[in-house]
């Protein structure tokens, strides 16, 4: 279908641009294409995206990866605002959606970065009857329930979601399991379906939620009966097609994939462990309700129960005081390695082999101590904290086993990993937390086994994409249509300036440097229209030393800094409220790429100030080990890096066309690079 029929079909008009797209390759997609689009905000990636996906290469699902939830919203809203025959489904975290989980479980979930695995659904009361999942159930509320799904906007707070879609679906049952069964159903009914989620449900362990919906079409006989009582078989084969939203952020992937270990979980662990002691000794289950849970008799049942009552009783005590003594020697201990290996905030460095080995054992003793824990936990929640400890701690001396001796049986152990051999443990730092980190060294492991669990067509689409080279080179995606539009497709109005007498470079950074960074700043806001200042660093180090003398500044002017504000709608709040709000942010930080200030389309941020070059930290080790395995000269990944950070900050500032900014360049490598990077005005 070509770009005038599909105009004509749904009574819309297209861009000149997605125009030419739509006819020079929209009807050359097959399973094995890879499609770039670099382009604006506010351009139209996301209709042409989906129209080149249902109209291009005729899928009937189509699967979205978003950076974060609120992202979901462009999608479900350009299904509305054009008409699209499609069903969008947005999938938010299963946890969210738990009614058996607790605030206090949510909260250290979310602290911790468990995932979605270490939540149990097994037998829970409120999932649909199995038989109800395929037909009858469904069949009866099918309409309701997916009009239900369609018309609450995936951007509402978590809670608010939930609570908003039960209201209107005026249903006990699971609204997760509900969502997964209702996709289901939607390709049995031969619709076209559109599946959101954040990247894991691409690249991480939700991503078996969206394999599970799109395995109806290799169902042998299902069946799925209408409202009407018709009965419906499955189409016989499924044309999948994908979309990666913000597709720069594929290369901190193997960031997202980071686990961790440090005393401050293992204070949690043994918190919940606590707290689940308490509540199975005061309210002990039912003998009949943990047999049907986990497939056993009601005397082996009663025997579990006895055997955690007994050691919350009279073992549970004892242990804690030894675990207490664990972690505080832990903690004194990561502290003197940290020193020992300079660790500063938010940096890396990588651990000797014999650290390595130390630390390990450490955390696999405290895990054998605090064993007993996981089946009062089993007991008594639905969440898997003190499980998803021992789990990663198991995991860490696996790795630490397989980099020693390079055995396969330890290498067996460990195919969450993907490819252990990319994977290196470091020391970190964080808010003063130490911290032993392992994590990839490259995506390009994780991006290849996403590409054959979901085979078809992909489109990634960015307003910082990465060059052709890079992608193949270190993302390992071979592409065969790369549209750069940055030069053709412009939005709104941006103002240059470039300020050539300071500079962040390794060898100037100095107090004197610093002073001249924060009279500019000053200068710069004092003398500025009204509305948010955005101040982008290179790291944080240089964020606190110029944000402190920039604390002279009027009191009427408001500063805030990364870290001692977290949520976007107090930010939002505090534009609204200040005439001046001074945001302090660094390169790497979630404000950076994450703050979205936005209300009616237009953007509050008017000044984005680069208080240096956003080069990467290459004294980190980690930074160090991904410019290894990327195979790149280390300039040129620098100078790629530095870009993506100048124009995903800069690009807070111009949302749609109307919104105007400034961007101040502040270092006199900008002289050259501004230019090598098209940073003009317009």
């Amino acid at each position: 279908m070509n770009a005038e029929d599909i105009e004509r079909q749904l009574g819309i008009t297209l861009r000149p641009w997605q125009r030419k797209i739509l006819n020079t390759i929209g009807g050359n997609i097959n399973a094995n294409t890879v499609i770039a689009i670099r382009a604006p905000t506010g351009s139209g990636k996301t209709l042409i995206s989906l129209l080149l996906a249902f109209y291009g290469y005729d899928a009937n699902t189509v699967v979205v990866g978003v950076r974060a939830r609120t992202e979901q919203t462009r999608f479900w809203e350009d299904v509305r605002k054009f008409n699209l025959d499609v069903v969008p489904l947005a999938f938010i975290a299963k946890s969210v959606h738990c009614r058996l989980l607790n605030d206090e479980e949510l909260k250290a979930m979310k602290e911790l970065n468990i995932e979605d695995v270490d939540v149990s659904c097994n037998k829970c009361m409120f999932a649909l009857p199995h038989e109800d999942k395929a037909n009858i159930h469904l069949a009866r509320y099918f309409d309701a329930w997916l009009d239900a799904f369609i018309d609450t906007n995936p951007n509402l707070p978590p809670k608010e979601y939930v609570n908003e879609l039960m209201g209107k679906l005026n249903d006990t049952h699971c609204t997760y399991d509900i969502e997964k069964n209702l996709a289901k159903g939607v390709i049995r009914l031969r619709r076209r379906l559109l599946l959101i989620g954040t990247y894991p449900y691409i690249f991480g362990y939700p991503s078996v939620v969206f394999e599970n919906i799109i395995s109806t079409y290799e169902e042998d006989n299902p069946r799925f009966l209408t409202p009407e009582g018709e009965e419906i078989n499955v189409p016989s084969e499924g044309r999948i097609a994908v979309i990666i939203d913000e597709a720069h952020n594929l290369d901190k992937l193997s960031d997202q994939w980071e686990r961790r270990l440090g005393t401050k979980r293992m204070e949690r662990v043994l918190q919940f462990g606590e707290r689940y002691c308490k509540q199975l000794l005061e309210k002990p289950p039912n003998p009949l309700d943990i047999a049907e849970l986990k497939g056993i008799d009601e005397e082996k049942a009663m025997r579990l129960i006895n055997e955690s009552i007994e050691y919350c009783r009279n073992e549970f005590p004892q242990a804690k005081q030894t675990a207490e003594s664990m972690i505080a020697k832990m903690k004194d201990r990561l502290k003197e390695l940290a020193k020992e290996y300079e660790v500063t905030e938010k940096t890396y460095k990588r651990l000797k082999l014999e650290h390595i080995n130390e630390l390990t054992l450490s955390f696999e003793e405290f895990s054998k101590l605090i064993m007993p824990l996981t089946s009062v936990e089993d007991l008594v929640s639905r969440a898997r904290i003190i499980r998803s400890f021992t789990t990663n701690s198991g995991l860490f001396y696996a790795l630490y086993k397989y980099k020693e001796t390079g055995a396969p049986e330890y290498r067996d152990q460990l195919l969450s990993l993907i490819d252990p051999d990319t994977w290196n443990f470091y020391i970190t730092k964080e808010e003063d937390e130490v911290y032993i980190s392992i994590k990839p060294v490259t995506p390009a492991p994780i991006i290849t086994q996403a590409r054959a669990k979901f085979e078809g067509p992909w489109i990634l689409m960015s307003g910082t994409l990465p060059d052709k080279d890079y992608i193949e080179r270190v993302w390992g995606l071979h592409v065969d249509y790369y549209i750069d539009l940055s030069k053709e497709v412009r939005i709104g109005h941006r103002e240059v300036k470039i300020i050539t007498d300071v500079t962040s470079e390794f060898k100037s950074r100095s107090p004197e440097m610093f002073r001249k960074y924060a009279e500019l700043g000053k200068r710069i806001v004092m003398s500025g229209e009204d509305g948010v200042y955005l101040f982008v660093y290179p790291n944080a180090r240089m964020m606190i030393d110029i944000a402190n003398l920039m604390m002279d500044l009027p009191s009427s002017i408001k500063q805030v800094r990364e870290g001692e504000v977290r949520n976007i709608p107090v930010l939002m709040k505090l534009a609204k409220e200040n005439r001046k709000l001074v945001i302090h942010a660094f390169n790497g930080g979630s404000l950076v790429e994450g703050i979205e200030l936005v209300e009616n389309g237009k953007s509050f941020i008017k000044y984005v100030i680069f208080m240096g070059v956003p080069f990467p930290n290459v004294k980190d080790d980690y930074t160090r080990d991904k410019i290894k395995a990327s195979g790149l000269p280390e300039y040129r990944y620098m100078k790629i890096q530095a870009w993506m950070s100048v124009m995903q900050a800069g690009g807070r500032s111009i949302r749609n066309n109307e919104d105007r900014a400034t961007w101040v360049l502040a270092d006199y490598r900008f002289s050259y690079l501004s230019k090598e990077w098209g940073l003009v005005p317009y």
